[in-house]
């Protein structure tokens, strides 16, 4: 289990390296989806034969929630900048995969956050309106949030857009008036 946790510890930090290696490489079309590579965390060590799951207690679930996230970031980074993407290409992104690891053709929702936050860094989410942003927001999850703020920030970079310096306003504590103490925004958010 020791050498299968180095194992998955280095495997979950390749995506990094994939996504700098082939930084805007792939001109997707926009009916055809971007492939998330699935994050493979079991292995087969001779003499033995048969696969070994690495097991839970001897990693944090959160390295697992990370190294999606960066799979979906690297994922992101192959998109070309003279690429056209449109918000129904990001929405469908959400809702199927091509992954053949996941078993219910559903992405996750870590590894989609990261693929918002890459997108973001391409440039390529100035197409989301401000309402699909309030969608992804609403979800409460942590890292889509953090990736949908990030994203429009670095899409939005010196645009002075008022509608997004409102939203990054919510959930920055430091941005709001000292009447608003009572409102509640987890820290990896912030």
């Amino acid at each position: 289990q020791t050498r299968l946790a180095e194992a998955a510890l280095r495997q979950s930090a390749l995506c990094v390296g994939r996504g700098a290696f082939t930084l805007g490489a792939v001109f997707p079309l926009p009916t055809e989806l971007l492939p998330i590579p699935a994050l493979v965390l079991s292995g087969r060590f001779p003499p033995q034969a048969g696969v070994q799951s690495l097991d839970p207690s001897h990693h944090k679930q959160e390295l697992n929630v990370w190294a999606e996230f960066n799979n979906g970031v690297a994922a992101a980074l192959q998109v070309a900048t003279s690429t056209e993407v449109s918000r129904g290409w990001i929405a469908h992104h959400r809702s199927v995969s091509s992954n053949p690891a996941s078993a219910d053709g559903q992405v996750s929702s870590n590894a989609h956050a990261g693929f918002l936050l890459g997108l973001g860094l391409r440039g390529c989410l100035k197409v989301l309106p401000v309402a699909d942003c309030y969608k992804y927001l609403r979800l409460q999850h942590e890292t889509t949030s953090a990736a949908v703020i990030l994203g429009l920030a670095a899409s939005n970079l010196s645009s002075m857009d008022a509608a997004l310096t409102r939203t990054c306003c919510v959930h920055i504590p430091s941005m709001l008036p000292a009447t608003f103490s009572d409102v509640e925004v987890s820290s990896p958010v912030q």
